[in-house]
């Protein structure tokens, strides 16, 4: 049976966004319902997380050959929005905020690279990485919201983040690690045209040039009516699981149990099952209908 590809990618093309040019190669993402392919070859990611913004950059090195001695291939990282702006239109992006420093590191140790930008990451960190004077803006009424303020200043941070990574030529397509984007985290408002608008507007920046992915992580419902109600030439989001096992079919199918696993396929068909957070290893009972295996970071369908 062909399997259903999910697939879009620019091939020598030169492209121009934002001012600025890019030459992609032969070098792409896609993803099917078993897993990642990069280059066309299918990829089993097996990842854990490193916030560079809590570790000290001259233990950069140390902690990432940590995660190849562990046997991993990725590693996923959060941007922290208060960390590189403390005050509103001063952006840091040195020392320990080095975002495009850490993630070239991690290259040099052929690793994968997942990064969460958010704009809200939670992580439990302070303000869910919000900085405190966008309480102050423009009066804004809401976070993680349809308010114009809220749209505006999110945009400007994201754009940012993305630009750090273009410009430093670490996308996937360019010749970096970076094989996937997450916007948002854990989002489960009640403001449906906010989530489908955050995820056309990180789409956006990249789709003209790359074929790294965007994900929405944790809840299932939501990121599929994400994809249901986006325009014809926007590819969909990529729906991610954070949470721990269950070995009920029932109980709590936003929780990575079989019955979510199930609602994927349905939900979100031709999508890997991808789990962003925690860690178990889990085999096959007699209760399970799919075997899995999973990591801290992702979970994926195997044969």
């Amino acid at each position: 049976m062909a399997r259903a590809l999910t697939k879009w990618w620019v091939s020598a093309v030169l492209a121009l966004w934002c001012g600025r040019q890019f030459v992609t190669s032969e070098r792409s993402v896609e993803f099917d319902e078993r897993s990642f392919l990069l280059d066309g070859q299918r990829t089993l990611l097996l990842g854990g997380a490193i916030h560079y913004a809590r570790v000290l950059p001259e233990d950069w090195g140390n902690v990432l050959d940590k995660v190849v001695e562990l046997g991993l291939n990725t590693v996923q990282t959060y941007t922290m929005w208060n960390f590189h702006e403390h005050k509103r239109g001063q952006l840091d992006w040195s020392g320990r905020a080095n975002l495009t420093e850490f993630v070239r590191l991690a290259a040099e140790r052929h690793l994968n690279v997942v990064v969460r930008i958010g704009p809200y990451v939670c992580g439990e960190y302070y303000f869910g990485g919000l900085p405190l004077w966008l309480r102050d803006v423009d009066n804004i009424s809401c976070f993680r919201c349809s308010d114009p303020v809220w749209k505006r200043e999110t945009t400007k941070f994201v754009t940012e983040v993305v630009e750090q990574l273009v410009d430093a030529g670490q996308l996937w397509d360019q010749g970096g690690p970076v094989v996937m984007l997450q916007i948002e985290n854990e989002y489960n408002g009640a403001d449906a045209e906010y989530l489908a608008w955050t995820v056309e507007m990180a789409q956006n920046l990249t789709k003209n040039f790359s074929t790294v992915p965007w994900n929405l992580c944790h809840d299932q419902t939501a990121c599929a009516a994400v994809n249901k109600a986006r325009k014809p030439t926007q590819p969909p989001v990529l729906c991610t699981i954070n949470g721990f096992w269950m070995d009920e079919w029932d109980n709590n199918p936003k929780q990575p149990c079989p019955k979510w696993a199930e609602d994927q396929s349905s939900l979100n068909s031709g999508q890997p099952l991808i789990w962003t957070e925690d860690q178990v290893i889990a085999t096959r009972t007699p209760r399970r209908t799919v075997r899995l295996l999973t990591t801290s970071d992702f979970v994926l369908r195997v044969p």
